[in-house]
């Protein structure tokens, strides 16, 4: 079965890099899920100094989404997983944009402007550019893991 292989990279505004690591990337290469080599992932977040002071990076949504677009100008094919609105234009803009957790405040907001809500499990391809956006929406990383496994992704 041939995976299509795509590039991992992060993009928070809460965690820092080293949080980044420590709670996702090394899981990650543990389960054989990233390639053990695969230290050139890139992260998009805001950071502290030694200072202690705070690097705003990705001071908010609309960075979220902005970096979404620059990717997909650059004919990248996007799956962005958020868990709160502040990354609701984030996941309008992906090409498959997964809610996690089904934070209350996000699903008032999808509500109240009509936005539709499917299960990720019922994940059938969609042209986001010529199509109303949907959020597709899981409680767990398995389900996530087990979409991309459905449908041949891989991360690098």
């Amino acid at each position: 079965r041939q995976h299509h292989v795509l590039k991992l990279a992060i993009l928070s505004i809460n965690w820092s890099p080293s949080l980044i690591d420590a709670a996702l990337l090394h899981p990650l290469k543990q389960e054989h899920l990233l390639d053990d080599d695969a230290s050139d992932v890139p992260i998009w977040s805001n950071s502290i100094d030694p200072e202690g002071i705070v690097k705003l990076d990705v001071p908010g949504a609309l960075a979220k989404k902005n970096r979404i677009m620059k990717l997909q100008e650059q004919n990248a094919h996007v799956i962005y997983v958020g868990d709160s609105s502040t990354d609701l234009a984030a996941l309008l803009a992906a090409d498959v944009g997964i809610l996690i957790g089904g934070s209350k405040s996000t699903l008032f907001v999808t509500e109240k402007w009509g936005i539709p809500l499917m299960m990720l499990k019922d994940y059938v391809p969609v042209n986001r550019r010529s199509s109303k956006s949907i959020i597709w929406t899981t409680n767990s990383w398995q389900e996530i893991r087990d979409f991309l496994d459905k449908n041949n992704l891989r991360c690098s």
